[in-house]
């Protein structure tokens, strides 16, 4: 073998390696599972609570401007949230995966549906319809929180 075919061939063992041994990195980023709690979604997460809390805030003193934006980005956020897997679907048999995540879009689903009818109240600068809503809104985040969310073990 020649210098040039060594070179050539180590070239490509070299660009192979890289490629497998990053693919599973990859893949688990792709998915949402690279890390319990280090996910698209979880930072999706983290992001509503933030906008709840502002959007709660902002009631108290019917600032509907900073409600409205609030909303505005619970509602890209939920939208956003629709397209992904719950982290404590990732070690389950693709039944169970379909299951849990058919069950996840439907809560997320539920969730826009309140948060669009949250949009219509505030039009309607209606606060006791508000306070409804969000009431809703708190139950709903609950119950998706209970069936969905992983404790990671933290060390």
């Amino acid at each position: 073998m020649n210098t040039f075919s060594l070179r050539n061939a180590l070239a490509t063992v070299s660009v192979a390696s890289a490629l497998m041994l990053g693919a599973p990195v990859v893949m688990a980023d792709s998915h949402g599972a690279a890390e319990c709690g280090k996910t698209e979604l979880s930072s999706q997460m983290k992001e509503m609570k933030k906008h709840l809390k502002g959007y709660k805030q902002a009631s108290k003193s019917d600032d509907w401007a900073v409600m409205s934006e609030h909303r505005a980005e619970l509602q890209r956020l939920t939208i956003a949230g629709q397209s992904e897997v719950p982290y404590k679907a990732h070690d389950k048999s693709d039944a169970e995966k379909q299951a849990m995540t058919e069950k996840y879009k439907q809560g997320m689903e539920k969730l826009e549906s309140l948060l669009n009818q949250l949009a219509e109240a505030e039009a309607a600068k209606d606060s006791d319809q508000v306070e409804q809503l969000m009431k809703q809104v708190g139950a709903q985040s609950k119950k998706g929180h209970k069936a969905f969310k992983l404790k990671c073990d933290k060390d």
